[in-house]
Protein backbone atom coordinates (compact mmCIF):
# COMPACT_ATOMS: atom_id res chain seq x y z
CA UNK A 1 0.00 0.00 0.00
CA UNK A 2 2.82 2.06 1.18
CA UNK A 3 5.91 2.13 -0.35
CA UNK A 4 8.79 1.85 2.05
CA UNK A 5 10.58 5.46 2.41
CA UNK A 6 12.40 6.22 5.59
CA UNK A 7 10.58 9.65 4.90
CA UNK A 8 8.02 11.03 7.27
CA UNK A 9 6.32 14.06 7.87
CA UNK A 10 6.69 15.68 11.46
CA UNK A 11 4.19 18.53 11.61
CA UNK A 12 5.62 20.71 14.69
CA UNK A 13 4.29 24.11 15.86
CA UNK A 14 2.41 24.57 12.74
CA UNK A 15 -0.99 25.69 13.66
CA UNK A 16 -1.46 28.29 11.81
CA UNK A 17 -1.04 26.15 8.98
CA UNK A 18 -2.83 22.94 9.60
CA UNK A 19 -5.32 24.23 12.62
CA UNK A 20 -8.29 24.06 10.44
CA UNK A 21 -6.96 21.68 7.38
CA UNK A 22 -7.39 17.89 6.82
CA UNK A 23 -10.42 18.13 8.78
CA UNK A 24 -12.91 16.80 6.06
CA UNK A 25 -12.71 13.82 3.87
CA UNK A 26 -12.47 16.15 0.42
CA UNK A 27 -9.56 18.03 2.52
CA UNK A 28 -7.69 14.60 3.91
CA UNK A 29 -3.81 15.06 3.81
CA UNK A 30 -2.30 12.47 1.19
CA UNK A 31 0.30 10.46 2.70
CA UNK A 32 1.31 7.82 -0.22
CA UNK A 33 4.62 6.76 -0.31
CA UNK A 34 5.05 7.68 3.06
CA UNK A 35 5.30 4.77 6.30
CA UNK A 36 5.23 6.66 9.38
CA UNK A 37 3.33 9.92 9.75
CA UNK A 38 3.60 12.29 12.98
CA UNK A 39 1.24 15.08 14.10
CA UNK A 40 2.44 16.70 16.83
CA UNK A 41 0.08 19.73 17.21
CA UNK A 42 -3.33 20.19 18.09
CA UNK A 43 -6.37 18.93 17.02
CA UNK A 44 -8.55 21.19 17.85
CA UNK A 45 -12.01 20.93 16.15
CA UNK A 46 -13.52 19.43 13.32
CA UNK A 47 -13.90 21.03 9.88
CA UNK A 48 -16.83 21.81 7.52
CA UNK A 49 -19.37 18.75 7.27
CA UNK A 50 -19.82 18.24 11.30
CA UNK A 51 -21.92 14.93 10.55
CA UNK A 52 -19.97 13.06 8.25
CA UNK A 53 -19.23 10.69 10.42
CA UNK A 54 -22.62 10.14 12.75
CA UNK A 55 -23.57 7.26 9.86
CA UNK A 56 -20.83 4.62 11.15
CA UNK A 57 -21.30 1.49 12.73
CA UNK A 58 -19.80 2.62 15.56
CA UNK A 59 -21.57 5.87 15.74
CA UNK A 60 -24.98 4.96 14.58
CA UNK A 61 -26.15 8.62 14.84
CA UNK A 62 -29.23 9.22 12.71
CA UNK A 63 -30.16 12.56 14.75
CA UNK A 64 -27.05 13.90 12.67
CA UNK A 65 -25.96 15.22 15.95
CA UNK A 66 -22.09 16.13 14.49
CA UNK A 67 -20.58 13.54 16.59
CA UNK A 68 -17.01 14.72 15.08
CA UNK A 69 -14.49 16.14 17.25
CA UNK A 70 -10.98 17.10 17.42
CA UNK A 71 -10.04 15.29 13.90
CA UNK A 72 -7.62 14.84 11.39
CA UNK A 73 -7.82 13.09 8.15
CA UNK A 74 -5.38 11.26 6.05
CA UNK A 75 -5.53 9.23 2.63
CA UNK A 76 -3.46 7.58 0.14
CA UNK A 77 -3.82 5.33 -3.26
CA UNK A 78 -2.67 1.71 -2.97
CA UNK A 79 0.76 1.17 -4.62
CA UNK A 80 0.95 -2.62 -3.43
CA UNK A 81 -1.63 -5.15 -2.76
CA UNK A 82 -1.64 -7.50 0.32
CA UNK A 83 -2.64 -6.99 4.10
CA UNK A 84 -3.05 -3.63 5.68
CA UNK A 85 -1.92 -3.10 9.07
CA UNK A 86 -1.33 0.45 10.86
CA UNK A 87 -0.46 1.15 14.66
CA UNK A 88 -1.92 4.87 15.82
CA UNK A 89 -0.11 6.16 19.17
CA UNK A 90 -1.02 8.86 21.43
CA UNK A 91 1.19 11.61 21.88
CA UNK A 92 -0.66 11.70 25.24
CA UNK A 93 -0.15 8.39 26.56
CA UNK A 94 -3.91 8.66 28.58
CA UNK A 95 -5.55 9.99 25.04
CA UNK A 96 -8.36 7.95 23.73
CA UNK A 97 -8.24 7.68 19.71
CA UNK A 98 -10.55 6.35 17.78
CA UNK A 99 -10.38 5.93 13.92
CA UNK A 100 -12.68 5.27 10.85
CA UNK A 101 -11.37 3.97 7.73
CA UNK A 102 -12.96 3.89 4.59
CA UNK A 103 -12.85 2.78 0.93
CA UNK A 104 -13.20 5.60 -2.27
CA UNK A 105 -15.42 3.45 -4.79
CA UNK A 106 -14.60 6.57 -7.10
CA UNK A 107 -11.66 8.26 -7.68
CA UNK A 108 -11.23 11.28 -5.27
CA UNK A 109 -15.06 11.33 -4.47
CA UNK A 110 -16.26 11.40 -0.62
CA UNK A 111 -19.70 10.67 -1.67
CA UNK A 112 -18.85 6.98 -2.59
CA UNK A 113 -16.49 6.23 0.63
CA UNK A 114 -17.27 3.27 2.43
CA UNK A 115 -16.83 2.22 5.66
CA UNK A 116 -14.32 -0.57 6.12
CA UNK A 117 -13.70 -0.33 9.71
CA UNK A 118 -14.24 1.51 13.02
CA UNK A 119 -12.80 2.00 16.27
CA UNK A 120 -14.80 3.95 19.20
CA UNK A 121 -14.27 1.65 22.22
CA UNK A 122 -12.62 3.81 25.26
CA UNK A 123 -13.11 3.70 28.84
CA UNK A 124 -13.45 6.38 31.45
CA UNK A 125 -10.10 5.23 33.68
CA UNK A 126 -6.79 4.56 32.57
CA UNK A 127 -5.17 2.07 32.35
CA UNK A 128 -6.98 0.19 30.30
CA UNK A 129 -7.72 -2.80 27.32
CA UNK A 130 -9.52 0.52 25.12
CA UNK A 131 -7.31 3.14 26.06
CA UNK A 132 -3.83 4.14 24.30
CA UNK A 133 -2.52 2.14 20.92
CA UNK A 134 -5.16 1.13 18.35
CA UNK A 135 -5.14 0.10 15.10
CA UNK A 136 -5.12 -2.77 12.39
CA UNK A 137 -2.89 -5.76 13.79
CA UNK A 138 -2.37 -9.50 13.06
CA UNK A 139 -4.39 -11.87 14.73
CA UNK A 140 -7.15 -9.82 15.21
CA UNK A 141 -10.78 -10.57 14.26
CA UNK A 142 -12.93 -7.93 15.06
CA UNK A 143 -13.90 -5.67 11.92
CA UNK A 144 -15.48 -2.72 14.62
CA UNK A 145 -15.64 -2.03 18.17
CA UNK A 146 -18.04 0.44 19.78
CA UNK A 147 -18.11 2.66 22.33
CA UNK A 148 -17.38 1.51 25.83
CA UNK A 149 -15.34 -1.39 26.72
CA UNK A 150 -17.31 -4.99 26.67
CA UNK A 151 -15.66 -8.33 26.61
CA UNK A 152 -13.00 -8.76 24.54
CA UNK A 153 -12.70 -5.45 23.02
CA UNK A 154 -8.92 -4.10 22.78
CA UNK A 155 -8.93 -0.88 21.00
CA UNK A 156 -7.47 -2.97 17.97
CA UNK A 157 -9.12 -4.29 14.54
CA UNK A 158 -8.73 -6.98 11.84
CA UNK A 159 -6.54 -6.26 8.78
CA UNK A 160 -7.69 -5.08 5.51
CA UNK A 161 -6.45 -6.94 2.24
CA UNK A 162 -6.10 -4.41 -0.23
CA UNK A 163 -5.23 -3.88 -3.72
CA UNK A 164 -3.42 -1.91 -6.33
CA UNK A 165 -5.15 1.61 -7.45
CA UNK A 166 -7.44 1.67 -4.22
CA UNK A 167 -7.64 4.79 -2.53
CA UNK A 168 -8.69 5.10 1.14
CA UNK A 169 -9.43 7.76 3.50
CA UNK A 170 -8.49 7.46 7.18
CA UNK A 171 -10.38 10.14 10.21
CA UNK A 172 -8.85 9.83 13.02
CA UNK A 173 -10.72 11.94 16.51
CA UNK A 174 -9.07 12.18 19.64
CA UNK A 175 -12.27 12.02 22.28
CA UNK A 176 -10.02 12.71 25.22
CA UNK A 177 -7.88 16.25 24.57
CA UNK A 178 -7.81 18.41 21.92
CA UNK A 179 -4.48 19.29 22.85
CA UNK A 180 -2.26 16.17 21.53
CA UNK A 181 -1.85 14.86 17.89
CA UNK A 182 -0.82 11.02 17.07
CA UNK A 183 1.81 8.87 15.25
CA UNK A 184 0.89 6.44 12.63
CA UNK A 185 3.18 3.70 11.41
CA UNK A 186 2.31 0.85 8.45
CA UNK A 187 3.29 -2.10 8.54
CA UNK A 188 1.75 -5.69 6.93
CA UNK A 189 2.66 -6.80 3.41
CA UNK A 190 0.73 -3.51 2.02
CA UNK A 191 3.27 -0.95 3.40
CA UNK A 192 5.74 -2.53 0.93
CA UNK A 193 7.14 -5.66 -0.93
CA UNK A 194 10.65 -4.52 1.20
CA UNK A 195 8.85 -3.57 4.59
CA UNK A 196 9.84 -7.16 7.06
CA UNK A 197 6.79 -8.17 7.96
CA UNK A 198 7.81 -10.66 10.78
CA UNK A 199 7.90 -6.92 13.17
CA UNK A 200 4.45 -6.58 12.48
CA UNK A 201 2.67 -6.13 15.46
CA UNK A 202 -0.22 -9.60 16.80
CA UNK A 203 -2.61 -9.82 18.69
CA UNK A 204 -1.71 -9.91 22.29
CA UNK A 205 -4.44 -9.29 24.88
CA UNK A 206 -2.87 -8.97 27.71
CA UNK A 207 -5.71 -7.37 29.71
CA UNK A 208 -8.33 -10.38 29.19
CA UNK A 209 -5.59 -13.19 28.85
CA UNK A 210 -6.42 -15.45 32.41
CA UNK A 211 -3.15 -15.81 34.12
CA UNK A 212 -3.14 -19.66 33.52
CA UNK A 213 -3.24 -19.38 29.67
CA UNK A 214 -0.78 -20.46 27.67
CA UNK A 215 -0.46 -21.89 23.51
CA UNK A 216 2.72 -24.39 23.43
CA UNK A 217 3.73 -25.54 19.81
CA UNK A 218 6.52 -27.77 19.83
CA UNK A 219 8.70 -28.30 17.83
CA UNK A 220 9.33 -24.66 17.30
CA UNK A 221 10.75 -24.12 15.08
CA UNK A 222 9.64 -26.86 13.11
CA UNK A 223 10.42 -28.57 9.69
CA UNK A 224 8.11 -29.53 7.10
CA UNK A 225 6.05 -32.21 8.79
CA UNK A 226 3.79 -31.99 12.19
CA UNK A 227 3.75 -30.18 15.36
CA UNK A 228 2.28 -31.09 18.26
CA UNK A 229 -0.07 -27.63 19.67
CA UNK A 230 -1.42 -27.75 23.11
CA UNK A 231 -3.49 -25.55 25.23
CA UNK A 232 -3.33 -24.77 28.66
CA UNK A 233 -6.23 -22.48 29.14
CA UNK A 234 -9.80 -21.87 31.89
CA UNK A 235 -11.25 -21.73 28.16
CA UNK A 236 -14.39 -23.98 28.55
CA UNK A 237 -14.97 -24.13 24.88
CA UNK A 238 -13.76 -23.11 21.58
CA UNK A 239 -14.49 -23.46 17.97
CA UNK A 240 -10.92 -23.76 16.56
CA UNK A 241 -7.43 -22.44 16.21
CA UNK A 242 -6.69 -20.73 13.06
CA UNK A 243 -3.05 -20.13 11.80
CA UNK A 244 -2.19 -17.04 9.40
CA UNK A 245 1.06 -16.03 7.56
CA UNK A 246 2.24 -12.70 7.87
CA UNK A 247 -0.33 -11.11 5.28
CA UNK A 248 -2.57 -12.16 7.49
CA UNK A 249 -4.25 -14.72 5.48
CA UNK A 250 -6.02 -17.83 7.16
CA UNK A 251 -3.64 -20.91 5.51
CA UNK A 252 -5.13 -23.31 8.08
CA UNK A 253 -8.01 -24.46 11.14
CA UNK A 254 -8.14 -26.87 13.24
CA UNK A 255 -11.83 -27.54 14.17
CA UNK A 256 -12.36 -28.05 17.71
CA UNK A 257 -15.20 -30.38 19.04
CA UNK A 258 -14.31 -29.91 22.53
CA UNK A 259 -11.30 -28.58 24.51
CA UNK A 260 -9.88 -31.83 26.59
CA UNK A 261 -7.64 -33.01 26.22
CA UNK A 262 -6.48 -29.85 25.00
CA UNK A 263 -3.76 -31.04 22.36
CA UNK A 264 -3.93 -31.41 18.60
CA UNK A 265 -1.83 -32.95 16.32
CA UNK A 266 -1.15 -30.06 13.28
CA UNK A 267 0.37 -31.50 9.78
CA UNK A 268 2.84 -28.15 8.80
CA UNK A 269 3.62 -30.65 5.31
CA UNK A 270 1.80 -28.21 2.91
CA UNK A 271 3.22 -24.87 4.54
CA UNK A 272 6.00 -22.51 2.53
CA UNK A 273 8.72 -21.83 4.97
CA UNK A 274 8.50 -18.77 6.53
CA UNK A 275 6.67 -17.18 9.62
CA UNK A 276 2.96 -17.70 10.79
CA UNK A 277 0.76 -16.75 14.24
CA UNK A 278 -1.22 -19.75 15.73
CA UNK A 279 -4.48 -18.30 17.04
CA UNK A 280 -6.97 -19.35 19.77
CA UNK A 281 -9.88 -17.35 20.82
CA UNK A 282 -13.40 -17.93 22.64
CA UNK A 283 -15.60 -15.42 24.30
CA UNK A 284 -12.94 -15.07 27.24
CA UNK A 285 -10.14 -15.74 26.18
CA UNK A 286 -7.74 -15.08 23.27
CA UNK A 287 -3.96 -16.38 22.78
CA UNK A 288 -1.40 -16.42 20.26
CA UNK A 289 2.06 -18.23 19.84
CA UNK A 290 4.54 -17.74 16.72
CA UNK A 291 5.12 -20.77 14.40
CA UNK A 292 8.05 -21.08 12.13
CA UNK A 293 8.68 -23.27 9.42
CA UNK A 294 12.11 -24.23 8.57
CA UNK A 295 13.02 -26.31 4.96
CA UNK A 296 13.87 -30.08 4.79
Amino acid sequence: MLKFSSLFFFLLNLFSLYAQDHKDCFDALDISGLSEFIFADSMKGAGLDRVELDQSICLDNPNNSGFEVNSFWLTWTVETSGSLIFNITPLAEKDDLDFFLFRLKEDKDCESREEVRCMTSGDRFFPSPCMGETGLRFGEMDLNEGPGCRGTDNNFLAPVEVSVGEQYVLAITNFTSREYGFKIEFCGTAASPLADSSSCPISSIDQILSADSELHIFPNPTMKGRSIISLSSSASKGNSIEVYDLAGKEVSTIEIQQIAPKKWTFDTSQLPQGTYFVVFKDSDVMINEKLVVTGL
